[in-house]
């Protein structure tokens, strides 16, 4: 009862933060980003959706795949119980980060750190303030950070059991992480290759076991879209859009402060090369919907054609603006105010990472698929764009990477069972100690 009653009052004093305090402090610190509201048009898609007008953003244009189905799917839900209403969105955001720090909490304890270590870790990540102001929004970083969390937990789990089924809902949860947002798409491709570089038995088999879980759960959408668009589009449309004012606004300005006559000034650019084509459209800034749903396709393709084509060119441009990207990735923002905010609370938390990645490596301790999704997630980024929300869905990660400063130990098979199947496949001899090189 006294562990029920001290969740029920964290989550209560998440809300009161999260609903009422981070709307009225918080303006300016996520770039012009703004708290306490719907954002990227997911309520517009889940309205649509309980009215019956389909996946689309306004009634009278064609469905879209401008943003994957899982967030608004789960803002449908809500809308066709309680109708529109950002509180409720906050509460059920703030649900979704209580089941991010439950997994970080227990992400932790598989790298030997005490358990107050790791409860100190779920309440960083719980309170975090990036936390609180995605949780303030109708966004989807809560939930992408939900996903993407237990998604490694569950690897994690997979690791540990040999087990062809936990590599299968493996692959169900990353389908559906990359129903919630494709910035993961690279993460298969990267850890099929970690396997086989470790040494693991039985690579392929569990493999296609997680493949196998990740194609049924994700081909509806793709299927969905050949039928909407008459070709194939696996992911979404928005990616030359994303694209293309990454370029711009690295070509105007640094990784650091975006204000917003440099937005406008982006999406004006953006507009003229719409008015050029004569594309029947409405307008929504970066992200404009057609009336001929194949246009969306073009329009997307067009852009990246643009944008690469200059980096194919240029390729020093490409590197400087990917490094620009990645700075600020981590820090910019739409105000100095801001710009200083997120330098605070990135640059320990870099720093943090980095030492538990170092010595996580050093006792032999399994942070390797963390550091492996850090990575994926950070690169997938660096040729787009760079804002220092983005970073958000992979803070719990970093956390839990950063506890591994904290652990004293060398994994041992005599002290957990966590990581059979990589000890034997990584395992070549073992130290007159006991302990298991990994």
């Amino acid at each position: 009862m006294q562990i029920c009653a001290l969740l029920l009052s964290i989550v209560f004093v998440k809300i009161l933060l999260v609903s009422f305090v981070m709307p009225t402090i918080s303006a300016g610190i996520y770039e012009s980003y703004e708290v306490g509201h719907f954002r990227d048009h997911y309520d517009e898609i889940a309205a649509n959706l309980v009215q019956g007008n389909g996946y689309r953003i306004f009634a009278d244009t064609s469905k879209t795949a401008v943003r994957t189905p899982g967030y608004p799917m789960v803002l449908a839900v809500i809308f066709w119980v309680f109708g529109p209403n950002l509180f409720l969105s906050q509460i059920v955001n703030s649900l979704f980060s209580l089941g991010t720090a439950t997994c970080v909490f227990f992400i932790c304890s598989r790298l030997h750190v005490s358990e107050a270590t790791a409860g100190v870790a779920a309440l960083v990540v719980y309170f975090h303030p990036g936390f609180l102001a995605a949780d303030s929004r109708g966004g989807v970083e809560s939930l992408f950070a939900l996903s993407i969390t237990l998604l490694v937990l569950v690897i994690y789990r997979a690791a540990e059991s040999e087990k062809a089924k936990n590599y299968f809902l493996a692959g169900l949860l990353f389908g559906w992480a990359m129903l919630v947002r494709s910035t993961v798409v690279f993460f298969p491709v990267f850890f099929l290759f970690y396997l086989w570089g470790h040494g693991i038995r039985k690579t392929s088999y569990y493999f296609g076991a997680f493949a196998t879980g990740f194609l049924l759960l994700y081909t509806p959408w793709v299927v969905r879209n050949y039928l909407v668009f008459e070709q194939f589009v696996p992911t979404m449309t928005v990616g030359g859009t994303a694209a293309y004012e990454g370029q711009y606004l690295n070509k105007t300005g640094g990784p650091f402060v975006t204000s917003r006559e440099a937005l406008a000034q982006a999406a004006s650019a953006h507009e003229k090369i719409l008015i050029s084509l004569g594309w029947p459209h409405r307008g929504t800034e970066f992200n404009p919907q057609f009336f001929n749903p194949k246009d969306e396709v073009r329009f997307s393709a067009l852009l990246n054609h643009l944008v690469f084509s200059e980096y194919r060119q240029n390729m020093g441009f490409f590197i400087s603006s990917c490094v620009k990207n990645f700075v600020a990735f981590w820090v910019k923002s739409g105000s100095y105010f801001g710009l200083a905010i997120n330098a605070t609370l990135a640059a320990p938390l870099l720093v943090m990472t980095l030492l538990g990645a170092y010595n996580g490596y050093r006792r032999k301790l399994m942070v390797g698929p963390l550091c492996l999704f850090i990575l994926c997630f950070i690169l997938v980024h660096l040729p787009i764009m760079g804002r220092a929300r983005y970073q958000i869905p992979i803070l719990p990660l970093m956390v839990c990477v950063a506890t591994a400063v904290f652990t004293k130990r060398h994994s041992s098979t005599s002290s957990t069972t966590y990581g059979r199947a990589f000890q034997k496949g990584l395992s070549k001899s073992s130290s007159p100690s006991g302990v298991t090189t990994l």
